[in-house]
């Protein structure tokens, strides 16, 4: 075990990068509240707060450790089910108001469920199958509300099995039972979608333009073909839209060129790769599903996000990882940020079990990124 001194030593560095970019964006949004009609400087003042929240929290549950982060993953679920109850008897189910601050229970949930699924997973017998239970109704709650962070909790946690489950008879049988109730809620979930859900995957599938999404897309589109390469240097005419829609991307594209796009995809990249090396020198299976769980969250809240503005997903509430207007998802991005460095810092030996697997999830990462940097490229020399 290292010293206290480098323990804090090495979580700054870790997290660094990370808090750079988040402080940067909000920066950005100050910028940003000038030129638009939505904010004003409050809200972004604001955003400095969620971020040294995140900061505070990402480095306790680093210094924390997976040991006792597994021992307190069940109290993480029930905290997480506490923070969505709090919204049912509200007006407004989706945000909350704290202190002066807006919540986003979904978002926090993300952290939460993402812990909670690493505990089950690491656990044995009847506690391994009674988490799951548990975890899988926390994230129904999740997804009635938010349809998008339940796809990005169910993918993350999918992954940490891959990862981290042995191919025992043991594991595989509960993990089938897992994944089949997962496909069948997605698909069962589409009839429930509300109208303007159905409306932005018809105008992705087919091309049509509906007012709502067919007509962000296309500003979407422009904006990227008049900036070029170098960018203009200003924001574009509906830069309230982009930042309501997640769509922060567009406005450093426009004014800073294709470099900024690539520079802030690169943080995210840098992050993916890190949680993905963690996983494979975790020392327990709860730390290698968490890892590669936070791996996969930040390739959707990056390179997924950067696909949406690409054309090749439809526009959903899907935020920049630490650029996009949001308070909770970079709580909750930190936070998991926070827990893998945890695991990092008390990394063994390779598995080669898991290094196998985490060769063929990164090679499709990287790949899926390029597609989608070089779409981004043509966008953006287009005009």
């Amino acid at each position: 075990m290292r010293s206290e001194r480098d323990l804090f030593a090495t979580v700054g560095m870790a997290m660094a990068p990370a808090v750079g970019a988040a402080l940067l964006a909000r920066v950005h949004l100050r910028e940003v509240a000038r030129y638009t009609h939505w904010s004003s400087s409050s809200v972004a003042n604001a955003q400095i707060v969620f971020v040294a929240l995140g900061c505070a929290v990402g480095a306790a549950l680093a210094l924390l450790g997976p040991p006792r982060l597994f021992m307190a993953a069940r109290w993480v679920l029930a905290l997480t089910f506490a923070g969505l109850v709090v919204t049912l008897g509200q007006q407004d189910m989706v945000h909350a108001r704290v202190a002066g601050l807006v919540i986003t229970p979904t978002e926090l949930a993300k952290a939460g469920l993402l812990v909670a699924v690493a505990g089950a997973l690491a656990a044995e017998g009847k506690t391994r199958n009674v988490g799951l239970a548990a975890t899988a109704i926390v994230l129904l709650m999740v997804g009635a509300r938010d349809v998008m962070t339940f796809v990005v909790v169910l993918s993350a946690g999918l992954a940490a099995a891959w990862i981290a489950v042995p191919r025992t008879p043991r594991f595989a049988a509960p993990l089938a039972v897992v994944v089949g109730i997962g496909v069948a809620v997605v698909g069962f979930g589409a009839w429930w979608l509300r109208p303007y859900q159905v409306e932005r995957l018809r105008t992705w599938l087919d091309g049509g333009d509906p007012r709502s999404s067919g007509w962000i897309y296309a500003q979407v589109r422009a904006a990227l073909g008049a900036s070029g390469l170098a960018g203009t240097g200003a924001y574009p005419k509906f830069a309230d839209v982009f930042e309501h829609n997640d769509l922060g991307l567009v406005d450093l594209g426009a004014r800073f060129g294709f470099g900024a796009v690539v520079l802030v995809l690169a943080v995210h990249v840098g992050i993916v790769l890190f949680c993905l090396h963690a996983a494979v020198r975790a020392e327990e299976r709860f730390g290698a599903a968490l890892a590669a769980g936070t791996a996969i969250t930040f390739a959707w809240h990056g390179v997924g996000n950067a696909a949406m503005v690409a054309g090749l997903l439809p526009i959903v509430n899907l935020r920049l990882g630490l650029v996009s207007y949001g308070g909770s998802s970079v709580v909750a991005l930190l936070a998991l940020l926070g827990a893998t460095t945890g695991v990092a810092l008390r990394a063994g030996e390779p598995d080669e079990t898991r290094k196998a697997r985490v060769h063929g999830l990164r090679l499709a990462f990287l790949a899926v990124t390029l597609l989608v940097v070089v779409r981004l490229g043509f966008l953006m020399s287009s005009g």
